[in-house]
């Protein structure tokens, strides 16, 4: 069993949809940062970009890999539906980090989503 921590780190997402929870769902962050800050048990705060926070997710896995290695099964699981395939993902990596290529590592981030919930206090 995975201990449960938290981090003063904060996940930005620029498209801030989720799957309804529980699911387990998907981010790809460019290099290795990722996957030195976080493993399986934290929890991180979860905001849109440059705005409020949206609530926590409790990392579930995390992988470490290039971006033309991820299988397709594992994109099903991304939480912006415009990444659930290879090229929508690749368009948006190109777009989040310029000149971003296939071949570059990446961390896949797994997830469970839990929504702040409108006057809840921290």
């Amino acid at each position: 069993m995975s201990e449960t921590r938290l981090t003063s780190h904060k996940l930005e997402f620029q498209n801030p949809v989720f799957f309804d929870p529980p699911l387990t769902q998907l981010t790809v962050r460019k290099g290795e940062k990722w996957s030195r800050r976080v493993s399986p048990g934290t929890i991180v705060t979860v905001a849109e970009t440059g705005g409020e926070d949206l609530g926590e997710v409790e990392i579930t896995a995390v992988l470490l890999t290039r971006l033309a290695d991820i299988p397709l099964s594992i994109l099903e699981r991304e939480h912006d539906p415009s990444c659930r395939t290879y090229s929508g993902l690749v368009s948006e990596m190109q777009r989040v980090y310029p000149g971003f290529e296939e071949t570059d590592v990446v961390t896949a981030l797994f997830f469970h989503f839990q929504l702040r919930r409108q006057g809840e206090v921290d």
